[in-house]
């Protein structure tokens, strides 16, 4: 027994739904706001060519007070462009992801990245991976193929594996992470993919499947 549950402060909840919320309108105001554009960071990963959403200060939709100030804090440093990647769960956006042209990550603060992916194909199949540049690498791979599938990038290895165990028949397309003693000697991408129940798959060496498409080309991902 560990003694009486505790108790639920309907106060709180309602601040924090509440703040879920604004975030919510923050991320679509965002996404309404962006230019189609090349990005460096695209370019970098092998696809200088593919068009993204693109902005220049996000910030500018942050609302004013502490909630502004924290999502502006929380945003990655560097310079801009802004490379922006909205996470949808169903047809609402919940979070976003903003890529420097450098390459740095993040999600905006308090945004609801469980179960939210982006999608940037449509097909039969339906593959799962964490970035957009693997995503974009599994994509040509499976055209190169002549696989028709519809491709979502999904932010992190534990929310890919939600996203595709929602999905049925969804297939993992993981990061062959660094394994980790507290993972039982497997990287994180391999141990949410195998917790899952989907069929996976992962590149032979460390790294991911653009990583792997940089290294060997396309057809050895293929």
């Amino acid at each position: 027994d560990t003694g009486p549950a505790r108790k639920r402060d309907p106060a709180q909840e309602r601040r924090e739904r509440e703040e879920r919320e604004a975030v919510a309108r923050v991320c679509a105001e965002i996404v309404s706001a962006c230019q189609q554009g090349k990005h460096p960071y695209l370019a970098a990963k092998g696809f200088p060519d593919e068009m993204g959403l693109i902005h220049e200060a996000p910030w500018r939709h942050f609302p004013a007070g502490r909630l502004g100030e924290a999502l502006a804090k929380a945003l990655p440093q560097g310079e801009g462009p802004l490379l922006i990647v909205p996470g949808r769960i169903g047809r609402q956006i919940t979070t976003i992801q903003f890529i420097t042209p450098a390459g740095e990550k993040k999600n905006i603060l308090r945004g609801v990245m469980g179960g939210a992916s982006h999608r940037i194909a449509t097909g039969r199949e339906t593959w799962v991976c964490e970035g957009i540049a693997t995503a974009l690498s599994v994509r040509a791979a499976l055209r190169l193929l002549g696989r028709s599938a519809t491709v979502l990038s999904a932010f992190s290895a534990a929310n890919v594996a939600k996203v595709a165990a929602g999905i049925p028949g969804a297939i993992i397309a993981a990061d062959h992470d660094k394994p980790l003693p507290q993972l039982h000697g497997k990287g994180t991408g391999e141990f949410h993919a195998a917790a899952s129940g989907c069929r996976w798959v992962m590149p032979p060496a460390l790294g991911d499947f653009n990583d792997m498409h940089q290294a060997e080309g396309l057809r050895a991902v293929a």
